[in-house]
């Protein structure tokens, strides 16, 4: 198995939803992480039936390598998991760990392709709950290195001499269908399945849009029993949208094809 073996598990041919699936954590896996099918990911999460109920499509909003398990779980169900992970894996002093994600896809592979599931499966899009956090490990690291020094954390080469790489990221209106695409294809309702019902704010807009095309927004909680929260376009949208799409990101490294994820520079003088 190679690393086109495994997005080509993940985005098979056909299948109605592959053309969302983000490319760059199957891109940039290295031979070694391939060799050998791997432990299959361990499944935590308790499914509720509603999840997989007709005319509906999920965003599955979990830490890292949860998303995948839950993902690999629904496709048990007959749902088409679609990662969209879009933030480069960097190394040891990457902000955020998605490293254990680029391992669980792959060790997933095998089973997800065995499923033959239909090319029109519902559509489950996996993201990293985390995506934005910095790892404990390289907060405590950047904080004792910044008192020593008696430093900010504008300096960010760390005692090893590497530079810290920020692989924080976005989700963005444009990494998903269109509400008018979701309908077309049978799609009534959206179900966020997070360990809260507090809805990120780089999600608001796509919901917002899904919302403005007639579709049904429910938050539920993976972590309790607690009710299915239906959820309405926040007041003032436009500055909500303003910031995460227009601020948020300036303060975000990208690397030359536009993948979150650059090595941050230290600061002059």
């Amino acid at each position: 198995m190679n690393k086109k073996d495994v997005f080509d598990a993940w985005a098979p041919s056909g299948a109605r939803w592959s053309n969302w699936v983000k490319p760059v954590l199957f891109a940039s896996l290295a031979e070694s992480d391939v060799e050998g099918p791997g432990a299959e990911p361990e499944i935590e999460l308790e499914l509720s039936p509603t999840w997989t109920s007709p005319g509906v499509a999920l965003i599955v909003d979990l830490p890292g390598e949860q998303s995948v398990q839950a993902g690999l779980a629904l496709a048990k169900l007959g749902m088409r998991p679609v990662p969209l992970f879009n933030a480069l894996p960097g190394f040891a002093c990457a902000f955020v760990d998605v490293r254990s994600i680029q391992r669980a896809l792959v060790a997933s592979a095998n089973l997800l392709r065995s499923m033959s599931l239909p090319a029109d499966a519902p559509p489950a899009f996996l993201l990293d709950s985390l995506r934005r956090a910095v790892r404990r490990a390289v907060r405590r690291q950047r904080q004792l290195e910044a008192r020593e020094r008696r430093e900010d954390w504008s300096r960010h080469q760390n005692r090893a001499g590497e530079w810290y790489f920020d692989n924080r990221s976005l989700s963005f209106s444009t990494d998903f269908p269109s509400g008018a695409t979701l309908r077309e294809h049978g799609v009534e309702r959206i179900i966020l399945i997070r360990w809260h019902q507090v809805v990120p704010g780089d999600l608001v807009a796509t919901l917002a849009a899904w919302h403005r095309a007639g579709l049904t927004i429910e938050i539920h909680d993976a972590a309790s029993e607690r009710a299915p929260r239906v959820w309405e376009p926040p007041r003032w949208l436009w500055l909500r949208r303003l910031w995460f799409e227009v601020v948020v990101p300036l303060g975000l490294w990208r690397d030359k094809s536009g993948a979150f994820g650059g090595h941050v520079p230290p600061a002059s003088g």
